[in-house]
């Protein structure tokens, strides 16, 4: 983080920070290390200019052999640092669709969280880059999909690069589609009875009887019918009577009959 406030960045190539060391202490604590019991940390928080440079470095012996071992001897007294310039650019992110939703299901609008990304590494690297895409697999979809993806980048002939090199903060783009159903759902009401008041000693009729409603696939995959209301069978007298209920579709449904 450092290196990138000053436009700088770490290349492998030319990098060594490779050493042998000789440790002293009891034989047994000693045939128990390997290359994972010795830390080193090479300090880069001076480096203010690219080039091959030599910086000091700070080196430790992991928790369990503290103490109980001695570093004597090291190889090098200074690591190799290969810096360079840090080159950046915004590139364009696409998302590839693989399969299809089902028969009879529409998808909607794709949503991805970035559009846009900025990466940065090698000029002659980062230069080859014309695009970074992500590859969303629906199979035959019956539902939304939401999915947290890997980011690929592309040549301009749409070659796919090797990412080690190339730098970013956005590494994995969260990719949403949404998938629709059109469903013919029933109007109902929920009758409520008292003594003297039933329901099969009166006539009732809803107009329309039903209405055609688009909207996501889990809404309405299980989804029948529409209540529209309570309605006291106490409050019917003699005669007809009319009464105009608003239609509330669930969320994020659309009524296509215009009722």
């Amino acid at each position: 983080a450092t290196l990138a406030d000053r436009g700088l960045m770490l290349l492998e190539e030319g990098t060594d920070a490779a050493m042998d060391v000789t440790v002293k202490g009891k034989r047994w604590e000693g045939s128990w290390m390997d290359s994972s019991s010795i830390r080193v940390i090479v300090e880069l928080k001076n480096v203010t200019a690219p080039g091959i440079q030599r910086v000091p470095y700070q080196r430790s012996v992991v928790s369990r052999f503290d103490n109980v071992v001695q570093v004597t001897k090291s190889s090098i007294s200074m690591a190799t640092v290969n810096i360079s310039e840090l080159y950046s650019k915004q590139v364009e992110v696409k998302c590839e669709l693989v399969g299809n939703v089902a028969e009879g299901y529409n998808a909607g609008q794709l949503q991805m969280s970035h559009s846009e990304i900025e990466i940065w590494g090698q000029q002659e690297l980062i230069d080859q880059v014309a695009y970074a895409k992500v590859k969303l697999d629906i199979g035959s979809a019956t539902g939304s999909i939401s999915e947290t993806l890997e980011v690929q980048y592309y040549t301009a002939e749409g070659e796919m690069l090797d990412s080690a090199g190339i730098r970013t903060t956005v590494e994995k783009i969260q990719v949403s589609l949404p998938v629709f159903v059109t469903k013919e759902l029933r109007l109902t009401m929920n009758y409520i009875a008292a003594p003297g008041a039933r329901f099969r000693s009166m006539s009732a009729k809803l107009d329309p009887a039903t209405i055609m409603v688009s909207g996501p696939a889990e809404v309405l995959r299980d989804r029948e019918a529409i209540v529209l209301g309570d309605f006291d069978l106490l409050s019917v007298g003699n005669g007809e009577s009319t009464h105009t209920y608003g239609i509330t579709v669930p969320d994020g449904c659309t009524n296509l009959s215009g009722v």
